[in-house]
């Protein structure tokens, strides 16, 4: 189960689709209030678990590996809390256990305050790739979820705080973040000191979206891990 981040559908893993369909069954939706399913939001992390977990249920797979980037991160370590029974493993890249307030809030005003198709256009802009399909994706996809939905879904992520549950969460996991990734770095170290039992590995010189940015190393982490479990 792929789970995208912000601004994006589940086109963000173009990459992975094929090389990682070799050897599993995999799963990439798009999360309620986004792309394609923006009719199905607002967003909210619950309301997103809950989404995926029956989405698992449906495809009689559970329980499924859960990888989430950034926001995808966020409802999979919600959906490692609230439906465990159907989560095999957990694969966090760019998770924030508490996202900091401040930035949140400058971040949103910044969004709030620029035009939605300036807006879109920015958001596609800082995929790293020139790629221009995915490129083009990331357009359509931004467009479909629109300022407001990209608003909704900043709202929520901003009042997010796991601080005090992590250590709840049994299934295996892998902790990732690029090193050029700043903002997420701290946090992604406590996270993995959160988790019981969590490994931590840190991509050096990747971003953000690294799985567009070394999309080979991506896939080989996530066979890596999950081949080990088994």
């Amino acid at each position: 189960m792929l789970l995208h981040g912000l601004g994006l559908g589940h086109r963000l893993w173009q990459p992975q689709f094929e090389p990682l369909s070799e050897h599993f069954h995999v799963l990439a939706p798009d999360l309620p209030g986004f792309a394609r399913s923006a009719a199905a939001g607002p967003f909210t992390i619950s309301g997103a678990a809950e989404q995926v977990a029956d989405l698992i249920g449906a495809q009689g797979r559970a329980p499924a590996h859960v990888c989430g980037l950034s926001l995808g991160a966020l409802v999979a370590i919600q959906l490692g809390l609230s439906v465990p029974d159907r989560v095999a493993s957990l694969i966090l890249s760019a998770a924030q256990v508490r996202p900091p307030p401040a930035l949140m809030w400058f971040q949103k005003l910044l969004f709030a305050c620029v035009p939605e198709a300036r807006l879109v256009e920015g958001i596609a802009s800082d995929i790293p790739t020139r790629d221009e399909s995915l490129l083009a994706a990331a357009r359509e996809d931004a467009r479909l979820t629109g300022k407001r939905g990209l608003l909704q879904a900043m709202g929520a992520a901003g009042r997010v705080d796991f601080r005090a549950e992590l250590s709840r969460i049994h299934a295996p996991t892998l902790v990732l973040c690029g090193s050029r990734d700043w903002p997420n770095v701290g946090a992604t170290r406590e996270l993995a000191r959160a988790i019981p039992g969590a490994s931590l590995r840190l991509i050096p010189d990747a971003g953000h979206v690294w799985n567009i940015e070394q999309p080979e190393l991506f896939v080989d982490t996530i066979r890596e891990f999950v081949d080990q479990l088994h």
